[in-house]
């Protein structure tokens, strides 16, 4: 007999045990098929993932199982943040496990999406699809169009020539004569709050698809998310390019060496501000964190980051460090208009 699909909707913050290791299951699965070179990731890091969220920020699952079974079949999210600007937004992930596709198990897990997502406003869906994935011909079916295109990029620690970051990091100060650097471990000290709220704004300036507004932090907003991702677990780091005259941040840059697995650190944003551009203070910044990872974190063995295919500065930055690109992904985007269309053409109606 045909198990029954049984769809229960979870609000992360409440959710029990069973039903976050239900979601792990599936999520490592996702996580495995996508990065096979590396290291499961295990039942803690899936828990930060959800607890790192700050207040305004909206999340739901949807976990499909079987009834008589109990196994977990697939799921689906939507996860999105209020705040003033792209407030049209949401991301919606899937995954259906490998033993249980082509069961028609999307339309039920997408139906809930739509309907949240049109309570809460958000007329816009998004997902990143590695280039030639079995997703992006789902993507197509369901009507949803690739707006940008980014590098998956690696650094294989073993191959990273010490003395080319050295090198970088003794001659910056000759171009870069008014600034110095800032490290901090965790959330960003008060002093600097402000300025590096204002900083963040750099990143707008990076490629991105036709529909997504310039980000805006209050300095509250940055706080807040710094600190639940501390407390979640993870190691943030932090290095700032201060402008000596002014006392303000003018460029930075953020690292997650991975607790739950130190092969890992992710390299995140990389930002500086229009007016302190050409002293080669992104090289700086990059260069010098990466120093520091040589010395306090020799287990590393990859460092990963992501850069837009048509990013040719911050490209050029990091094929000289020795960043590879190991995959190309694509954002892709749905309207919701779109999405309740085909799921009224699936349900017949």
């Amino acid at each position: 007999m045909k198990d029954t699909i049984e769809i229960t909707e979870i609000d992360p913050s409440e959710a029990t045990d069973a039903q976050l290791r239900a979601l792990h299951e599936l999520w490592s699965l996702d996580e495995l098929e996508t990065w096979p070179e590396d290291p499961p990731p295990p039942f803690e890091e899936f828990v930060a993932e959800i607890n790192g969220r700050p207040s305004y920020s909206f999340q739901r699952f949807w976990l499909a199982t079987g009834q008589e079974s109990g196994q977990p079949l697939a799921y689906t999210s939507i996860d999105f943040e209020r705040r003033d600007t792209n407030q049209h937004r949401g991301h919606v992930s899937i995954f259906t496990h490998p033993g249980s596709r082509l069961q028609g198990l999307t339309s039920g897990l997408l139906r809930p999406v739509a309907e949240i997502a049109r309570k809460e406003g958000r007329t816009s869906l998004n997902n990143w699809l590695k280039k030639d994935s079995p997703g992006t011909g789902y993507a197509k079916l369901l009507g949803a169009n690739q707006t940008t295109n980014d590098f998956e990029n690696r650094l294989p620690i073993a191959e990273l020539d010490r003395s080319l970051i050295e090198s970088w990091v003794a001659r910056a100060p000759e171009r870069a004569q008014e600034y110095s650097l800032e490290f901090w471990e965790g959330a960003c000290p008060a002093e600097y709050l402000d300025s590096f709220a204002q900083a963040k704004q750099a990143m707008n300036d990076a490629p991105r698809g036709p529909n997504q507004e310039d980000d805006v932090f209050q300095p509250e907003q940055v706080k807040e998310w710094e600190e639940r991702h501390v407390e979640a677990g993870y190691l943030l780091w932090t290095y700032a390019a201060i402008h000596e005259p002014s006392g303000e941040v003018a460029g930075y840059t953020q690292m997650f060496p991975s607790p739950w697995r130190p092969q890992l650190a992710k390299q995140e944003d990389t930002g500086v501000l229009p007016a302190h551009r050409n002293r080669g203070l992104g090289r700086w910044l990059k260069a010098q964190m990466l120093v520091k990872l040589l010395e306090e974190k020799p287990e590393t063995d990859s460092v990963i980051t992501w850069n837009a295919t048509i990013n040719k500065s911050m490209l050029g930055i990091n094929r000289e460090l020795g960043f590879r690109g190991v995959r190309e992904w694509g954002e892709w985007e749905l309207t919701l208009d779109d999405l309740e269309a085909w799921l009224s053409a699936k349900s017949g109606a």
